[in-house]
């Protein structure tokens, strides 16, 4: 879904912070405007037609993909590296009778070294009260060989939100880098929120249930975040019309142990204010929207002391964050 021009950054600011990202951790990250009159930049020589979405940051390098999910590319703020994957394109499917969630992941392979990214898309075919997948199809990028290739009779065992479906995925994939996961749901009467998790060394997808209170549709929002490296659920939930929420921060204590999740926090938010991510000292990164200028601003908040700090940043009023620490790793 392409966005409002408003809602963007300045071209020429968003490719002058991708090329002089500084070296230290930063933990913001943005979403680009139509990039087709992009600077020249020996960084971004081929520009792109299309907004720029960030995916994931993994041992340094970030992985972005384009609103059509055709064109994706890696580069490394520290050494200026930057690689364009070859263009994907969509498999043939009906749009009029059915709708096709699309995910994408980016991580790293430790049997075989490699970088990779996975695309995965769920044709879905409605029939009240009854879903059906018509097609699923996943392909996986090695950096190793500089191709695309299908995972053959791959299976999705969970049903998968849309691709913009408000913070529906971790942008920080865990146990160093090996698993990528994003929210989905199980359709059965009680609708129970899942967990999707794909693994890059055996390019399988397994899932995990999230804790027993969270149903699809629901009246709060959910975001996925790592805190200490631990998977973390926030939901936030309006407490009213005038723009005051509640979070509750719920921690999975052992990976892969359903009844191990347990509610850590419970943050009373400041108005117009909702959590979209953790920064790496276990602070709630917060965006602050003000409607009526279309902008947004960012602080963090100390889940313990419940203290808001603001930072020096002011944006458009839809972007996403991903934690990025630098490294020296080569993409080429």
């Amino acid at each position: 879904m392409m966005l409002p021009e408003d809602m963007m950054l300045p071209e020429d600011l968003v490719f002058q912070i991708l090329l002089w990202l500084p070296i230290p951790s930063v933990g913001i990250s943005f979403i680009s405007p139509s990039g087709s009159d992009v600077p020249p930049s020996p960084l971004f020589h081929n520009p792109l037609d299309y907004g720029l979405n960030v995916i994931a940051s993994c041992n340094g390098l970030i992985c972005a993909e384009t609103n059509c999910f055709t064109h994706i590319l890696v580069f490394n703020p520290a050494t200026k590296q930057l690689q364009y994957l070859p263009e994907l394109p969509f498999p043939d499917y009906d749009l009029s009778r059915s709708s096709t969630p699309i995910i994408v992941g980016f991580g790293f392979d430790f049997k075989t070294n490699d970088y990779k990214v996975v695309r995965a898309l769920q044709q879905q075919e409605y029939n009240e009260p009854i879903c059906n997948v018509i097609q699923t199809v996943v392909e996986v990028y090695n950096f190793s060989t500089d191709s695309w290739r299908t995972v053959v009779d791959a299976i999705i065992p969970v049903f998968l939100y849309h691709h913009n479906h408000d913070r529906c995925c971790i942008n920080t994939p865990f146990q160093n880098g090996s698993i990528f996961c994003w929210l989905g749901y199980l359709h059965t009467p009680e609708e129970i929120g899942t967990i999707l998790l794909f693994d890059f060394s055996k390019e399988i997808f397994e899932t995990m249930l999230l804790p027993d209170r969270y149903r699809v549709p629901s009246n709060f929002t959910l975001t996925l975040a790592l805190l200490r490296e631990n998977i973390a659920c926030i939901e936030c939930e309006d407490l009213d019309l005038w723009g005051k929420y509640i979070s509750y921060i719920w921690v999975l204590n052992e990976y892969g142990v359903k009844d191990s999740w347990t509610k850590l926090y419970t943050v009373q938010l400041e108005p117009y204010t909702k959590p979209i991510g953790v920064f790496m000292n276990g602070e709630l990164i917060c965006e602050e929207r003000d409607d009526i200028r279309q902008t947004s601003k960012l602080s963090l908040c100390n889940p313990v002391s419940q203290e808001f700090r603001s930072l020096p940043f002011e944006g458009p009023i839809w972007f996403n964050v991903a934690v990025y620490k630098e490294s020296l790793v080569s993409i080429k």
